[in-house]
């Protein structure tokens, strides 16, 4: 068992900016076997797999494999074992991403961005202890993560969500698990909707 802090719990509190809505990713037929759920305080909405649980409190949102998860989510103290994984999703104005220099005609470059951007904010992880692994699933890319000494591993996912907002996701779990759950977790983030206003980004 490994009871995740640092890094994790920084990722799974993070609040969901917000652009002008445009195209919406759930404007597309909802995946057999998935569920769809509407952030509470999050703008957005998206479908999951129904053998999956709902997180949603303190402004955050994502989806866990494991019941246990969600209670321990809530109290601050998520511990992962072996076949689990835990999911955050949010969202990202794409002017954003273009601040950091990042090509959004390229998914790849905006995940750079991305990883960039909350590697610099948690100082947990040294470029040099990491081996990255990336894959295409769909309309998202993903890019698997081992860390030298430290488990779970991480993934994180970035898919197009309108011509304006990107939606991402950061996964935790042991390597081999979110190497199992990949495409399920990458179709979740293809899912994500935007269902804020500008205001929602600037409070």
């Amino acid at each position: 068992m490994v009871v995740v802090s640092g890094v994790l719990a920084w990722m799974l509190f993070l609040s969901a900016a917000a652009a002008p809505p445009a195209l919406n990713a759930q404007d597309g037929p909802r995946p057999a076997g998935f569920r769809d759920h509407r952030g509470a305080e999050v703008p957005v909405a998206f479908y999951y797999p129904a053998s999956w649980m709902v997180v949603d409190q303190h402004e955050s949102v994502g989806i866990v494999s494991r019941p246990a998860l969600v209670t321990e989510m809530a109290a601050g103290t998520p511990s992962l074992e072996p076949g689990d994984a835990v999911l955050a999703l949010g969202v990202m104005p794409e002017v954003f991403f273009g601040m950091m220099g990042a090509s959004t005609d390229d998914l790849g470059s905006v995940m750079d961005a991305l990883y960039g951007s909350i590697d610099a904010e948690s100082g947990e992880i040294d470029d040099d202890d990491r081996r990255r692994h990336s894959f295409t699933a769909g309309e998202a890319v993903s890019v698997l993560f081992d860390v030298e000494g430290q488990a779970p591993s991480s993934m994180m996912i970035v898919s197009r969500e309108s011509e304006e907002v990107f939606a991402f996701g950061i996964a935790f779990g042991y390597r081999d698990d979110l190497s199992a759950y990949r495409d399920e977790l990458a179709q979740v983030v293809a899912t994500v909707e935007f269902t804020g206003t500008m205001e929602d980004f600037y409070r």
